[in-house]
């Protein structure tokens, strides 16, 4: 369902206040003053799906060697010197983007920048450091194992994304990290860790004129672009993996949109209507009225050049027909139409999200990125609130039809998998 860009102008938000450093690496400050804490974060535009295939994992494996030294602390050092004054520190990684963060008490600006910013200048990458933490790693990875949520969600990335680097586990695989070497993290870094990739964010309780200036200071990394990924080609397909467990869990999605496309409030609204919450329609039908599960819920994400919208939900082994027949059916009957009522509630309920975010020094952070790498600005809370409120019931009908057109990756993962499931569901839709 791919779509090119759209190209928006929107007004700045005024509360977000930026900077392009000569390097091209973007700073961003939005004072929260009412705040005692501020985040910050350091936003990579390179994620797992940016690696090469001998370098699988990668990614996640640097954001955890990243806090295991540097030429001017150790391990403890960097440890220590965010909890002593109360701060925490911590990273993470997604398919397009790996984020470096200290959430601290304020007056901690100048200490929390230059931990992050040392850490990812100076890295020593110590063999036996490396040695130790790759098995911290394999641990991780063999928890996300016995998860059987974790493996189907991961599955169904694999079915809806085949033959691409989305279709990947964000973690690696035990084979590709047990191959991950100190060249490895360094080619890494020097490939992807590059100013033009980069955006630094400062939320909370911070001086826009104090952050500036140690941020061009402290952040001097070498010039460089975004990394660019290969599109998805190959068709979604089909994978099961059978577990014994005391459930069966399914997750269906279909290909949408991707970041920045007109259409995205649309695709946000279908998303909530379809799985969001008790009033939901997957939550309605499948849980309250016919029991079928427990757990029922719906998704929307998108990449720079894709989407993905779907469900996932976990289910008696004996019930897991029954229940992708009747989630098929829901979305198959959304498709033809919703109550105006339900489009309200969405509304309401995404508006809300938009400025529950403004209480958080730490979800602010993420949101102010995350549009900038977008947009190459933030758009105000009220442009985007205008846009939410535009949709109508025509709009979720077209966006719809354009989804159902695509075909769906499905994943499940249980004791026992009806091997005609696809096809049935599949039928079911049509």
């Amino acid at each position: 369902m791919s779509a090119p860009l759209q190209s928006f102008h929107f007004k700045p938000d005024p509360s977000v206040l930026s900077r392009r450093m000569e390097n091209g690496l973007t700073l961003l400050c939005a004072p929260m003053p009412h705040l005692k804490s501020f985040s910050l974060g350091l936003w990579i535009g390179s994620g797992a799906r940016h690696e090469r295939e001998a370098r699988h994992g990668v990614s996640h494996f640097l954001e955890h060697m990243a806090f295991k030294g540097t030429k001017r602390r150790s391990a403890l050092d960097i440890a220590r010197a965010i909890e002593n004054v109360g701060g925490v520190i911590n990273a993470a990684t997604g398919y397009e983007t790996t984020q470096y963060w200290a959430h601290c008490p304020e007056g901690h600006l100048k200490l929390a920048l230059d931990i992050l910013s040392d850490i990812l200048r100076e890295p020593v990458f110590d063999e036996e450091e490396i040695a130790r933490e790759r098995q911290v790693v394999l641990q991780e990875i063999a928890r996300s194992h016995d998860d059987p949520e974790e493996i189907v969600m991961d599955l169904l990335m694999e079915a809806a994304y085949p033959k691409n680097p989305l279709g990947r586990s964000i973690l690696g695989t035990p084979s590709s990290v047990q191959k991950l070497t100190r060249r490895h993290l360094r080619d890494h870094i020097a490939d992807h860790y590059q100013a033009g990739a980069m955006i630094v964010a400062a939320t909370g309780k911070v001086s826009s004129d104090e952050f500036f200036r140690l941020a061009e200071s402290a952040c001097s990394f070498q010039k460089g672009k975004p990394p660019q990924a290969a599109p998805p080609k190959s068709a979604p397909i089909f994978r099961s993996h059978q577990k014994d467990s005391a459930q069966t869990h399914v997750a269906a999605a279909w290909r949408a949109l991707p970041q920045g496309d007109e259409e995205i409030p649309a695709q946000a609204v279908f998303a909530h209507i379809l799985g969001d919450g008790m009033s939901s329609r997957l939550f309605q039908e499948i849980r309250e009225k016919r029991g079928l599960c427990y757990a029922v819920s719906s998704f929307a994400e998108s990449f720079t050049d894709t989407g993905l919208l779907g469900f996932h939900m976990a289910t008696a082994p004996k019930e897991a027909e029954a229940a992708l027949s009747e989630a098929a059916r829901v979305i198959g009957e959304m498709a033809r139409g919703v109550e105006e009522e339900e489009l309200a509630r969405a509304k309401a309920g995404l508006h809300a999200g938009l400025v529950m975010t403004l209480e958080s020094a730490t979800a602010r952070n993420g949101q102010i990125a995350a549009l900038h790498r977008i947009y190459q600005t933030v758009p105000s809370l009220e442009e985007r609130s205008r846009r939410l409120h535009k949709v109508q019931i025509g709009d979720l009908r077209r966006f719809a039809e354009r989804l159902l057109r695509e075909k769906p990756a499905l994943a499940v993962v249980g004791p026992a998998i009806p091997p005609a499931l696809p096809d049935r569901f599949a039928a079911r839709l049509a």
